[in-house]
């Protein structure tokens, strides 16, 4: 685990995830837990610091500050996963919410834009977030009732978010034709409601490297800038190509052979052959057409809930979930043994 210096003014930030995500989806996902997570526990708030940082073709590194983390988690698995009965009510709740999003995405043009992109923040980020938690709540937290209903909430709302996403996507695309798609991931909300596109040198910027904290953009020496005056810190697991055998969370059992092949962006999937060992980060519902030639899943993050692991049971392939190295430890042509029956994978023979 790497760490930067530390003082007694040191922000400890806890990587989490790496995901293809545009800013437009960053800021989903800051409002959606730094303002709408908040309205479902209003005695006790919960509350996340956030850092999203980007590198072009590496995706987004999403991390979160250690002293929030923790707390936030807790609260969210005393108030409903030691309560599933006010889980099942906010179930009910979400299955009323539901028609009305999904009614507006068939019918929504740009227009509709600004009311169907927060009701997905308001509606059903937030739910993903509390069933992310309870799916991936350690054992001794006793809820096996409350991880039951997680599993199945969980790709009730991943499916939605899938859904409305592309059809925003779709809707922006439409609207910023004359724009190449490739910078659209670089827009954000306020730049694509008010129609005020920033200049290419700052899309290319942005596009290159970028991060997000606190409800701002930051590119260039600003980035760093922002870190020293906020005494930020990371901390990440590392990994490197020495190391032959990561361990994880079985979420489908089996054992296959084959050549590895990582994916974090979607160009990536362009290369996927049949028979291949997908290894991610994590699986986004993008990634089927690849997860569909696999022959078995291996991911650095997830829990039981994880979209890796729904499609793992669905598909009946083996799957390891939360190794949190597998992309840093393997590379491209690797040969690899699976033993999901054992929750290990381990090197056969290097490219």
């Amino acid at each position: 685990m790497t760490r930067g210096k530390k003082n007694k003014d040191t922000r400890e930030f806890v990587y989490l995830y790496t995901r293809h995500l545009s800013i437009m989806n960053v800021e989903e996902w800051f409002l959606a837990e730094t303002k709408f997570l908040k309205k479902f526990f209003p005695s006790r708030g919960v509350s996340y610091g956030h850092f999203f940082l980007h590198k072009n073709g590496e995706g987004v590194r999403v991390f979160y500050e250690k002293r929030f983390l923790d707390a936030g988690r807790k609260k969210i698995i005393d108030i409903l996963g030691k309560h599933p009965e006010k889980f099942k009510v906010l179930f009910t709740e979400y299955s009323e919410e539901r028609e009305k999003i999904l009614a507006l995405e068939k019918s929504a043009s740009f227009k509709d834009f600004s009311v169907l992109l927060y009701m997905c923040i308001e509606k059903v980020w937030p739910l993903v977030t509390i069933s992310v938690v309870l799916g991936e709540a350690p054992p001794e937290f006793h809820i096996p009732d409350a991880r039951k209903i997680a599993l199945s909430f969980r790709k009730k709302c991943g499916e939605d978010l899938y859904i409305v996403g592309n059809k925003l996507w779709e809707l922006v695309s439409e609207k910023y034709a004359d724009l190449p798609k490739e910078y659209l991931d670089f827009l954000s909300i306020e730049e694509i409601v008010s129609r005020n596109i920033p200049s290419m040198n700052v899309l290319n910027e942005r596009r290159e490297r970028y991060a997000f904290f606190n409800g701002n953009i930051f590119v260039g020496d600003k980035i760093q800038s922002v870190l020293k005056r906020e005494g930020i810190v990371f901390i990440e697991h590392s990994g490197d190509h020495s190391i032959r055998e990561v361990s994880g969370t079985i979420a489908m059992m089996g054992k296959v052979r084959g050549r590895v092949r990582i994916v974090i962006e979607y160009a990536d999937m362009s290369k996927f052959k049949d028979g291949e060992i997908l290894v991610s980060s994590m699986t986004v519902p993008d990634f089927l057409p690849a997860m569909k030639k696999a022959a078995a899943f291996v991911t650095d993050e997830g829990g039981i809930t994880c979209h890796a692991a729904i499609v793992a049971r669905e598909m009946e392939k083996p799957c390891i979930i939360g190794t949190k190295i597998a992309t840093k430890v393997f590379k491209d042509g690797d040969l690899v043994e699976v033993d999901a029956n054992k929750g290990i994978v381990r090197v056969l023979k290097r490219k």
